[in-house]
This record gives structure tokens, C-alpha cells and sequence, in this order.
């Protein structure tokens, strides 16, 4: 295993790292159960590779003494035992963000391609990332044409959107993100990326192999890209894509380390020089990147956490030995009288993936719709498969817990990056992705790029692209699943 991945790595190991005199490798015999308890504790913010990392304390006797990676948390254990990290590359990441709001699709595209090319001092890009507002739809066929006059992007990846979302880059500053849901907007994202491998793909629903299928056919279908090089995947999907939650199983099956991230557009996607109707487009990122999710699900609990005791199917029949309908009026019947009357408008399931944990909070829920009751038998049907034995608990979802489930997941990720009061060097983010719910914005919030403001509360010089889906890609736990009402970050670093 350690020559197959030898070739891959060419930067010596920082002495503190061969000696393993971190916290994170106390016990030499790193096994399978603490490798899982590591993942499950970092994953949620760093697209980690475990098989890397187990390579690198296997070979702390010297073994192999050229080892690369580029895991912050690591570089900061390596910081704080009084070594400076690796110098990676000559080329430094660049990634910058252009919006426009003009009605022309002539001026709009001049305007991105001008701010875009201008910030990133060249015309020509490794990547590029371009969302387009639904109000262009019929002018989409002469998008990519007119792009490629100007811009020479190695790879192309974006869809038509609901709503675009993009920043406007000013000195050290993003000087503003704005999120534009129902006026003409066009965001172009252009990115310089060394030592990285970028892998574009496009997928219908009959390419799709069959969920029993080896891995290898699903390493083919995402451009060739292996698990073994810890791919990080942003797709975007059209509207009219079906069997897209079986996309989602396949890779899942096929790289179970990497993150998956993105949205459903609407009209069209886009792919090096092509516009594709129908299918979904992505891209692998692998190499000295880091993609790390935030999904911010919107949602807070109430009551307290029951049990599953009979489900069948979606259908929750019992929790904790009560009909599931009588749960329901027990936990509402108990709320204060402005939340009973949101209850009942907006009640969720909260659902728990991990049997073992002890100690849960919301983010260990994954938020699902309840679908309808059946007052005969007292049974509710819920968005996701149950079973016995589960932990649930209801939530419930309006501008105020949505707000602060954001903000504390953004505050949760900056406070990791940003190493305030270690002796190392904090993380930077390049810059983000964000696919939003068309259910948020102004008609959640009341104010508009709500948001990205948040987002900006915490990373001030990042800037941000994105748009307004109808679904959003995301994980949970160990599991990629298609959500919605959610806000979902890719920051790249």
C-alpha cells in the first residue's frame, strides 16, 4: 500500500510529524476504531485522507521519509511542536468572483469576464465556475461561446440558476456579496489552481451503473479520479436529472472518504464548451486542496429525544411506545404559544445516524419533512427511511433558528481555522461556494444576501459564488444526502 501511493508524494515529512509527538498519535497501533472516532470528530470541516495519515504514523521509524499532505489540522500539529510547515508550491491558489446585475447578457458577461480576469491578473484559468440567471434561459446557447472568446478556462462547470449569488472583490476586502433572487445576475468564478488535479464530468441518468456495480464504473464515470487520491466532488444538476439520490448512493459506495456538495439548478448545465440538458455536471478536486462542507440545515429541536419503537418503511408508527400522532400533541401541547403556532406550520424529524453517541446535539440530526398523518392508526410519514430503535426528535424551522444554526456552525468552523491563541499560522480560505435553498433569502429572512453576510462576519476578504437551488447536495455523518431549506458552503482552501 505505501509504494502504490509513494509516487504521489513528494515533499519530505516534518520531523514532529515522523516522530508523532501529537495528540492525535499517541498509540502507535492506530486502529480501525480510532481512525472512525478521528473522522467522525474532524470530517464535518476537512475532507481528511485516513489512508494517508495511517501511512504516515506506520512510517514513523523511517520507513519512507517523503511524505506530503495537506490537512490544516495536521500543519498546525506540526506548527505547534516548533516546525514550520512545508513550503508547498511556487504558485500561490488564486480564486476570485465576479457579479453582474445588467439586463444585457452582452454587458453581463464583459462585466464578470473584465472583474474576473482583472482580479486574477490573466485571461487564462484552470477552472472556472459560472452561474446564470434563469432570466437568460433562452440565450443560454450563446453563453459559452461568447465566455471562451475571452476566457481560456482549462475546465467549465455551472448551471442556470433560480437566483445567483456573487462577490465583488475591493482591495484586501470583499467589498460586498450580494445575493440577487429574482433580477438578471450572472457570477463567474475563476480559479488558478497548482499541484491540483481537476476532473469535469458529465452524467446522464443511463450512464449511471448499477448500485451493485464495482466501484471501478463509478470511478470512470467522475473522470477517471480514484478514492485513493481523496476527491472532493461539486456537482450541480438539472432539474428535469432523476435516479440523482442514486448518483449520490453511487458515490457515497465509490469514494465513502470524499465530500460531495452542490445543488439542482434550473435550465441547463454547463460543461467545458458544452450546454447539457439534463444529467449532472461535477468536478474532482484532489491534490493540495481542501474542500470543507458547512451545511446549515435551518432547523432547531423541540421537545425532548424520543425513540423509534415501531416504524415501517417512512411511516413512524410508535415513539416511545405511543402512537407517533400522540407524540406529536404531547411535544406541541407543551410549547409556549407563538412556537405551537409555528409548529404547526412548519414541523420537521429530526432524525440521529449515530445509535451510539451519548451526548447529541442538532447537528447530529438529520432534518426531514413530515409528509403527512394518518389519524386512524395515529402513524405520520416522514421524508426518510426509519427503523426500529432510532433516535428522533421534531424541530421546527422559521428566520430566527435558521439564522443561529448558521452562525453557529460558521462560528465553529472559523474558530478551527483561524488557531486563535496557538502557535501556528491560521488557515485561509480562497475562497466559497454557496448553493442556498430558494425556500431562504429575503422570503425566510426579510433582508436580503442574509446569508452571505453571515458568512462574511467570520471570513471578510473571502469571496463567495453561488446560487438559489430547488435542492441542495450535502452530507450528513457518513451519508450524502439531497436536502432542502438548507444552506450548503464548499470554502476551499
Amino acid at each position: 500500500r505505501r509504494e502504490r501511493m509513494r509516487p504521489a508524494f513528494n515533499l519530505p515529512v516534518p520531523k514532529a510529524a515522523q516522530q508523532a509527538r501529537c495528540s492525535l498519535f499517541t498509540n502507535t497501533q492506530f486502529c480501525r476504531h480510532e481512525e472512525g472516532h478521528i473522522r467522525k470528530q474532524l470530517r464535518p470541516f476537512f475532507s481528511l485522507n485516513f489512508a494517508k495519515l495511517r501511512w504516515l504514523i506506520e512510517s514513523r521509524q523511517g520507513l519512507h521519509q517523503r511524505f506530503y499532505f495537506s490537512c490544516p489540522t495536521l500543519v498546525r500539529a506540526n506548527a505547534q511542536l516548533g516546525e514550520e510547515p512545508p513550503k508547498r508550491y511556487g504558485r500561490p491558489k488564486q480564486w476570485v468572483t465576479a457579479l453582474s446585475k445588467k439586463a444585457s447578457l452582452e454587458m453581463a458577461l464583459a462585466e464578470v469576464i473584465d472583474g474576473a480576469t482583472s482580479a486574477l491578473g490573466s485571461s487564462e484559468a484552470d477552472l472556472a465556475i459560472l452561474f446564470v440567471s434563469q432570466t437568460f434561459a433562452s440565450e443560454f446557447p450563446r453563453i459559452l461561446p461568447l465566455l471562451r472568446d475571452r476566457v481560456k478556462a482549462k475546465n467549465l462547470i455551472g448551471c442556470g440558476a433560480g437566483g445567483v449569488i456573487g462577490s465583488c472583490v475591493g482591495g484586501a476586502f470583499v467589498s460586498r456579496t450580494e445575493e440577487i433572487e429574482t433580477l438578471p445576475a450572472l457570477s463567474l468564478t475563476l480559479a488558478n489552481l497548482p499541484a491540483v488535479d481537476i476532473r469535469t464530468f458529465h452524467v446522464t441518468e443511463r450512464e449511471l451503473p448499477d448500485l451493485d456495480a464495482a466501484p471501478d464504473q463509478w470511478w470512470t464515470l467522475a473522470g477517471g479520479v480514484k478514492p485513493d487520491s481523496m476527491p472532493a466532488f461539486i456537482m450541480f444538476a438539472d432539474p428535469t436529472t432523476g435516479q440523482l439520490t442514486d448518483l449520490l448512493r453511487g458515490f457515497d459506495y465509490a469514494f465513502p472518504q470524499s465530500v460531495k456538495l452542490g445543488g439542482i439548478g434550473t435550465g441547463g448545465v454547463f460543461h467545458n464548451g458544452q450546454l447539457k440538458r439534463g444529467g449532472v455536471v461535477g468536478m474532482a478536486l484532489s491534490g493540495d486542496i481542501e474542500v470543507c462542507p458547512i451545511v446549515a440545515q435551518g432547523c432547531r429541536p423541540i421537545g425532548d429525544v424520543l425513540r423509534v419503537t415501531e416504524a415501517e418503511g417512512n411511516v413512524l408508527m410508535k415513539l416511545n411506545d405511543m402512537p407517533a400522532l400522540e407524540a406529536i400533541r404531547v411535544v406541541v401541547e407543551a410549547l409556549p404559544p407563538e412556537e405551537r403556532a409555528l409548529a404547526q406550520n412548519s414541523l420537521y424529524i429530526g432524525l440521529c445516524g449515530d445509535e451510539f453517541k451519548e451526548n447529541i446535539d442538532r447537528s447530529d440530526f438529520l432534518v426531514r419533512d413530515v409528509l403527512g398523518v394518518d389519524p386512524r392508526n395515529g402513524a405520520i410519514a416522514v421524508g426518510a427511511t426509519v427503523r426500529a430503535g432510532q433516535r428522533m426528535q421534531f424541530h421546527i424551522r422559521d428566520a430566527a433558528s435558521s439564522a443561529e444554526d448558521l452562525t453557529g456552525l460558521l462560528e465553529r468552523f472559523w474558530k478551527i481555522t483561524s488557531s486563535a491563541g496557538e502557535a501556528s499560522e491560521p488557515v485561509k480560505p480562497i475562497g466559497s461556494l454557496m448553493v442556498s435553498c430558494l425556500g431562504r433569502g429575503e422570503g425566510l429572512y426579510g433582508v436580503p444576501n442574509h446569508d452571505s453576510t453571515v458568512f462574511h462576519r467570520f471570513f471578510p476578504s473571502v469571496p463567495v459564488s453561488g446560487f438559489f437551488a430547488s435542492g441542495e447536495i450535502g452530507g450528513h455523518a457518513d451519508t450524502t444526502y439531497l436536502h432542502g431549506y438548507t444552506s450548503v458552503f464548499g470554502v476551499i482552501i
